[in-house]
Parts: structure tokens; sequence; C-alpha cells
């Protein structure tokens, strides 16, 4: 969607991590219907996630690592939401192959700390809560820089349907204007997916589930993004 002249285009941060934007999350929430979605993916095709390494971007209530991580060779999760962090590390404590850290996506500073490359990173909201375009796309290019030749990024229609109105009640990224009229600015749309993987080396698919709804009762897709060969080696901006 157009946007009035630099309204989203640099929030001025990246900003640091508060005590205002590390509260309660999704910890206590139902699964969402995106991540069901995604997880009922993944069952079907257990070739995509047996034996790999995976990066949750947003931990939530922790159904998605308890679901997985017996199968996979490794699973890592980031959140900005300390009760988040704090009911993943009870729900996996003593499992080795599984950690989550304390990290804003948006935030090029903490890249240092995502070590290695992996073969999925799902992240149902990849702009809904962006703080603006300069550190959602440094965001997408270091997730495109992660993952291994062949591997996905993958998210759900729904969410990039969806843009976050300012509720402050939750956790948020710090710089996030929080009037509500700029949530339609942060809906990043499937054909602006498309686009942003094209110019990135991320070919999209998708496939139709009946797991999540869209907002019109039409059943939502889950949207993977595949990483082409000739993308190896690529390295995210800096900033």
């Amino acid at each position: 969607m157009p946007q009035p002249d630099g309204l989203l285009e640099d929030c001025g941060g990246p900003f640091d991590l508060t005590p205002d934007h590390t509260i309660s999350s999704f910890e206590s929430q139902p699964t969402s219907e995106a991540e069901a979605a995604i997880i009922a993916f993944l069952r079907s095709e257990p070739q995509r996630h047996v034996g790999k390494r995976l990066l949750h971007v947003g931990v939530g209530n922790s159904s998605l690592p308890f679901e997985f991580v017996a199968d996979l060779a490794e699973y890592v999760g980031i959140t900005i939401s300390l009760p988040e962090l704090e009911l993943f590390e009870q729900e996996c404590a003593g499992i080795e192959n599984a950690s989550a850290m304390l990290a804003n996506k948006y935030d090029p500073r903490a890249y240092a700390g995502i070590t290695g490359q992996f073969d999925i990173i799902i992240d149902t909201v990849l702009k809904s809560y962006a703080c603006c375009e300069k550190h959602f796309d440094r965001m997408m290019e270091f997730f495109a820089s992660k993952l291994t030749i062949r591997g996905t990024l993958i998210t759900t229609e729904s969410g990039v349907q969806w843009g976050w109105k300012g509720n402050t009640k939750r956790a948020y990224t710090p710089g996030a204007q929080i009037d509500p009229s700029i949530g339609k600015y942060r809906v990043l749309g499937r054909d602006n997916l498309e686009r942003l993987g094209e110019r990135l080396g991320l070919a999209l698919s998708a496939v139709k589930t009946s797991v999540s709804k869209l907002e019109d009762g039409a059943d939502d897709s889950v949207l993977v993004l595949t990483k082409n060969e000739s993308q190896a080696g690529r390295a995210p901006r800096g900033g």
C-alpha cells in the first residue's frame, strides 16, 4: 500500500528493548491459527524439518518447538517478550537441542547473536510489527543470508495481510509508531512478498490450508519462500 512520504521509511533507530517492550505477549494464548497452519503443513511434509535446523521468530506459547524439537537437529527461537522466553525455558528445560533468546528481529545489532545457517525460518508476522521499512528490509536480507541453499522461509497469507495498530498492552517493537492509522502500512501483502523474494533470490510458493482462515472467511495459505542456489554467500547490509 502506498504511504505518505517518509512515514515508515526510517524510524531513526534501532532502539534498545526496554521493560515497556518486553512485556507479556502470546505465552498464555492458544496457538494462533497461522502457526497451527504451519505446524500442520510441516507435519504433512516431514522431510522439510526432520534433521533440520530451525529458526523460529516469536516463540509464542512454545507449542511449535514442543511439537518438532525431537525431530530437529536444532531449534533456535527469538522473542522480545520476557514472559514468552520464561515459558519456553520452563517447557524446554533439559532439551539440549532447543534454545531461545531475547532479541528484536528488526534490530541489526541482534543478528550477531543468531549464529549458523538454518534450513527453515518461521515467522508468521514478517512486517506486521515493523518499526520502519529500513529495518524490515534489513531483516529480510538477514533471513535470506541465514538460509541454507534450498532452505525455506515460511509464513502465511493471513500474516502478510495484517499490520499492528499500536496495541502497547503486549510486547512491541522499539521505535514503532503506535498511531492505529499506521497499521495499514505494515501490511506486506503476497504480491509485495513475492517481489521482495525475487530480489533476495527466494522463490514463492503457496499451499492452501483449511486450518486457518482469512478475514473474508476464505482458506488461508502457507507461504513458502525457497532460497535459490545463486544466493549462496550473499551477506546482508549493515545498519
